[in-house]
């Protein structure tokens, strides 16, 4: 009989998923419901940083940067999870290929640990990548302003998003993108492309949305200011309140949004 890798388990509301400082060894997915995210500040006290919803990930930085919990987790609703143990990675050096999957992982990983230090040193940008929704969160629409923008949303006329962080990049039928790009929007695009595969992101940090580049070729117009596509455009800016023009790739795109910011 083959070793299983993985489990499903449930939790109930406010039950306790893992704590903080305990040793990890094994990492989450969400299948269903939400998950709390805690951390103790300088005085002791817990201070939330954010929610884990269907999809995604939490304790994989212990198993590669192999350090204790920095969190603690908790089921903010009953949650189905995904306990996955991370000997899974090792099936990946009895493949064949495995002389060309080796390099890649060890690369990433070692990427994981440097960005992971730099965010450290700066706790503010640590906060932005952790925060996500709450109750009293900004409520933002995004509105296709052209017929192409449209299509790009496959043919919706709009979008309301109320949890955060939004990754947004273009969609790929090929199937290792889905290993290096995480997106929970996707926009169609038709070559020469414009949207980058994983292009930009909408953030919540103290009470506002933050507009950030993710890398993308072409970056994006925000209200009129270059975010990303170049060493010298922004990388942020903060949609205000109302309504913002937001033009992704050069200045005569025709994917132009509206994100309104209620």
């Amino acid at each position: 009989m083959g070793y299983s890798y993985s489990e499903i388990k449930r939790y109930r509301r406010n039950e306790l998923i893992i704590r903080e400082g305990e040793v990890a060894d094994v990492i989450f997915l969400v299948i269903e419901g939400k998950v709390r995210l805690i951390k103790r500040d300088e005085q002791n006290r817990e201070v939330e940083i954010g929610y884990l919803s269907e999809g995604q990930v939490f304790g994989e930085m212990g198993f590669i940067l192999e350090e204790a919990r920095t969190y603690t987790a908790k089921a903010f609703t009953d949650v189905k999870l995904k306990l996955i143990n991370p000997r899974v990675f090792s099936e990946l050096y009895d493949t064949e290929h495995a002389e060309l999957i080796k390099p890649i992982i060890q690369s990433m990983a070692e990427r994981i640990r440097h960005y992971n230090m730099l965010l450290l040193e700066n706790a503010d940008k640590a906060s932005i990548i952790n925060k996500t929704s709450d109750d009293n969160s900004p409520e933002l629409t995004i509105v296709p302003k052209t017929d192409y923008a449209i299509e790009a949303l496959n043919g919706k006329s709009k979008i309301e998003i109320s949890e955060y962080p939004l990754y947004c990049g273009r969609f790929s039928r090929r199937r290792s993108d889905d290993m290096f790009h995480s997106n929970n929007l996707m926009l169609y695009d038709n070559p020469p492309f414009t949207v980058s595969r994983s292009h930009f992101s909408v953030l919540l940090f103290k009470g506002e949305l933050v507009f950030y580049d993710r890398g993308s070729t072409l970056g994006t117009y925000v209200n009129n200011i270059q975010i990303g596509g170049s060493r010298r455009a922004e990388r942020k800016t903060v949609l205000h309140k109302g309504s913002n023009e937001v033009q992704i790739g050069s200045v005569n795109s025709l994917l132009v949004f509206d994100f309104v910011v209620s």
